[in-house]
Parts: C-alpha cells; structure tokens; sequence
C-alpha cells in the first residue's frame, strides 16, 4: 500500500494499452559512477534526471543523507529513442558495471481507495500544509 493506495501492476488487476512509459527507464547507478560517465558511448540517451532529490528548504544549511537517501539519489530517469526496444536496452544497461538495476517506467494504477470517510478531506493527513507548488 502506498500513501492509502494499493498499487497493482497493468495487466492483473486492470489492463491497459502500454505497461510503460515509452522511451523511459528507471536506472539506478552504482555508488561512485555518475550516470554521465556509466552510459558513456553504451546507450544514446537524450536525457537523464534524478527521480529523488532531497530539499534544503532553500537554506545553505548541510543536511548530512541517511544511507537509503544516498541510495535514492543514485536513482534516474533515463529518456530514451521511443522506438527503441526498452526492455532490450534495459537488459544492455544492466549488464554495464556503473549499473545496479535499469527498467521499464512502469505504469501502476490505483486498484482500491481506502474505505476513510475522511480520506478526502482537504484536512486530513496533513494535506492542508502542503502547496505543492503553489
């Protein structure tokens, strides 16, 4: 379950017409390679992201990362050719050895919603105090 919601995979709870993301992966990259320098001449990309990054507020402040957000912000978003075959390139990544996993962007679908009668509340869960970019 995620933020109240249980997360199925297209194709058994609910289909849909593409599991992923055309020309998206998720690639997570070894400590100690950057993903510039891992792909180098491996794979032509037009893009890559982080799909984590960790907020300051804005502050010059250090923030030292716990060890499961230094994992996180090793993980990108790698745009890609749409035309290309994205699971046989996931597998090409994969094999390289700046690489610790590389996969489709999986489409995921909410496949129920909590029986809260408040869930929807714009108080609850501490929604109110979020702006989300406002």
């Amino acid at each position: 379950m995620v933020g109240g919601f249980t997360i199925g995979f297209p194709g058994k709870a609910g289909a849909c017409e593409s599991e992923f993301v055309e020309g998206e992966l998720i690639v997570k990259f070894k400590e100690g390679f950057s993903p510039e320098n891992a792909l180098e001449g491996k794979v032509d990309y037009e893009k890559i992201e982080k799909v984590f990054s960790k907020s300051t507020g804005g502050g010059k402040q250090k923030v030292k990362e716990s060890k499961e957000e230094k994992a996180l912000s090793r993980t990108h978003r790698v745009i890609i050719d749409k035309k290309a075959d994205i699971k046989k390139v996931a597998e090409d990544l994969e094999a390289l050895p700046g690489v610790e996993y590389a996969e489709p962007n999986y489409i995921r679908y909410p496949t129920m919603v909590p029986n809260d009668p408040y869930f929807s509340s714009v108080n609850s869960w501490g929604r109110a105090m979020t702006t989300c970019g406002e």
